[in-house]
């Protein structure tokens, strides 16, 4: 139950962060589907992925236990710190963000 209120939490700050930098993003479920273009992906050192729309940036990152969704545009940087429980991946031509908690519809 916990994690579940945490994570519609971290669902809603990823939302309202990508509202307020106008990045195009949908929501179907669980998961938050993010337009790009993939420009990196790390699996090794630090894993994550990195995609751009436009000239903003959109991450997702893990480093040890912490994960990070983070929004880099001309004038700004914002990030999100997110629960190990959240899924990554790239599934053209979006980023999505799943989180297993949440049920899927």
């Amino acid at each position: 139950e916990k994690s579940r209120k945490q994570e519609e939490q971290e669902m809603k700050e990823v939302i309202n962060i990508l509202k307020k930098n106008n990045i195009d993003y949908t929501v179907e479920g669980n998961k938050i589907m993010i337009i790009g273009e993939v420009v990196g992906v790390n699996l090794f050192s630090m894993p994550g992925i990195t995609i751009a729309q436009g000239r903003n940036k959109i991450s997702f990152e893990k480093l040890g236990d912490v994960y990070t969704v983070r929004i880099k545009t001309p004038t700004s940087v914002e990030s999100v710190r997110l629960s190990p429980g959240v899924i990554a991946y790239y599934e053209d031509p979006f980023l999505v963000l799943k989180f297993v908690d949440l049920p899927e519809k």
